[in-house]
């Protein structure tokens, strides 16, 4: 791997019992994982992941690729993986999602939860977190993930501010995939370079939608 990756200088020693779980999630992934999720491993730093995740269907991300950078810190599975957004956007396009990285995901213990919503140790792994951002920040209505808008759905004022919300999330997913169509090779836009074949595919099959 090169220097991109968002955790390449979070040099932690990876124990036997954390490589353990490590491998674990590996296989998981391998057995589990669903269309529209790519993972990236790397074999000098088991810790790193890279992934992408393509917008479902019914929603204003369809089409769209999403990126992020994952470590699986020394504390795992007590504590979650790190989670890093690359935005190829100005402005967020989802709540969840921010332009300096933050993912907010009560998985994560970013965003407000409770019960199998937070992450459990005996239960939680890579898999779940991939899916979860794939189900449950890249909905059909992103704007009532907001706090505590969620209470107005079925209100005319609420009902109209998550269309709209929805028109400028479907202008960001076209601006974003774009700029990661443009910028697969450039340093500053960093995890797509990992995606290339896959984008490229992507492009071709889909187009920018």
């Amino acid at each position: 791997m090169d220097n991109s990756h968002k955790y390449i200088n979070d040099k932690d020693k990876i124990k036997p019992l954390l490589l353990q779980f490590i491998r674990r999630d590996i296989q998981i992934l391998k057995e589990s994982l669903p269309a529209g999720i790519w993972v990236k491993t790397f074999e000098n730093r088991m810790d790193l992941f890279s992934i992408m995740i393509r917008g479902p269907e019914k929603t204003p991300y369809a089409g769209g690729l999403f990126l992020f950078d994952v470590k699986i810190p020394p504390t795992y599975p007590i504590r979650p993986p790190l989670c890093h957004y690359y935005s190829y956007c100005e402005y967020r396009m989802n709540p969840n999602l921010y332009n300096d990285g933050k993912v907010c995901l009560s998985l994560l213990g970013t965003w407000s939860g409770h019960g199998v919503e937070l992450w459990s140790p005996n239960g939680s792994n890579l898999l779940q977190l991939l899916v979860s951002i794939q189900g449950l920040i890249l909905v059909s209505e992103p704007y009532y993930n907001e706090p505590g808008f969620d209470t107005f759905r079925g209100e005319e004022l609420a009902e109209e501010n998550s269309r709209v919300y929805n028109q400028m999330a479907l202008i960001k997913v076209v601006q974003s995939m774009t700029n990661i169509t443009l910028n697969m090779n450039n340093s500053y836009h960093k995890s797509a370079g990992y995606f290339e074949e896959e984008i490229l595919e992507h492009v071709k099959t889909h187009g920018l939608e």
